[in-house]
């Protein structure tokens, strides 16, 4: 195995290992200028160095590498496709970078791990970081010259769905996770921490797994077919309906007080409480937060006003 060196010597170059010998692998290094870096079919390194460039990994365990400068936020993204392989983003950042935009950032960048493992198609696209990338599978962010592991940094992951119907799985995930509204019919399953999760009439199947997880559905009154299937798993969890005051009708009224009592029955211990016009089937959930205009109130206290 030999480790073959490719260095841009002017900006707009193409460095091409893809012809490279079985078992050897590159280190490929561009300019300041938009280039376009190729790999081989070994484990290899990219670094674009600045400019719009257009990176591919092709086969084997890649790593690309780049250095945040906020000085540069919103210019030329680099575009990186991993290829084939398990294939890492190395972020290269100081400690007094980490700011709120940049923290909100890396918390996309791990949701899109989570969205990306079962969606070859998945995109991130980043002009604080300045990239747009598939295809890869581990985020590593290398603070003041320590390589961590993305989950290390961040307070939480942020998972954004698409239009389609979407596999998120965060089950191997230990820190919060929130998943955010997604107009597909999507699965969603929570990992070992307190997560929450967002969802409206999707036709949606949701597992919080262990932790307290919060479940926040947006009544629609219009929406029609399946119902949203919500597990809350182990745990204290809870179900935030969020609803406007137009929108409180008698039925409603009254199926949320069967739910009260399905509450008081049964609570976590498994039995479901299955709902047509909530467009709900829910179980293992222990609470229930009614969100009426904007305000918070228990659900008995709610349905005391009502």
């Amino acid at each position: 195995m030999a480790q073959i060196e490719f260095e841009a010597t002017a900006p707009g170059q193409s460095l091409d290992a893809s012809s490279l010998m079985p078992g050897d692998y590159a280190v490929l290094r561009g300019t300041t200028g938009s280039d376009t870096l190729i790999g081989s079919a070994g484990s290899d390194r990219l670094a674009g160095r600045g400019g719009g460039d257009w990176l591919f990994g092709g086969a084997g365990n890649d790593a690309f590498f780049e250095v945040l400068d906020t000085r540069q936020v919103g210019g030329a993204r680099d575009t990186i496709d991993g290829g084939t392989g398990t294939d890492s983003f190395n972020l290269y950042m100081g400690s007094w970078q980490m700011t709120g935009t940049v923290q909100a950032e890396l918390q996309r960048a791990a949701g899109f791990l989570i969205a990306s493992a079962h969606d070859a198609d998945a995109v991130f696209v980043s002009d604080i970081f300045q990239v747009e990338m598939t295809s890869i599978e581990q985020i590593k962010v290398v603070l003041d010259g320590v390589a961590r592991a993305i989950s290390s940094v961040i307070t939480q992951a942020v998972i954004d769905g698409t239009a389609g119907d979407d596999l998120l799985d965060g089950s191997g995930w230990s820190i919060p996770l929130a998943f955010r509204y997604s107009t597909g019919s999507d699965t969603m399953l929570g990992g070992s921490a307190n997560d929450r999760f967002a969802f409206s009439g999707g036709h949606d199947s949701l597992s919080g797994g262990a932790g307290n997880d919060a479940f926040f559905s947006l009544f629609d009154p219009t929406a029609s077919g399946a119902r949203d299937r919500v597990d809350g798993g182990a745990g204290r969890d809870t179900l935030g309906v969020f609803i406007n005051s137009n929108q409180v009708t008698s039925a409603v009224v009254s199926e949320l007080r069967l739910l009260q009592q399905h509450l008081a029955d049964h609570g976590g211990d498994g039995t479901h409480f299955t709902s047509d016009l909530l467009h709900l089937d829910i179980t293992g959930i222990e609470a229930v937060i009614i969100k009426e205009n904007g305000v918070n109130a228990t659900l008995s206290d709610w349905l005391a006003l009502h």
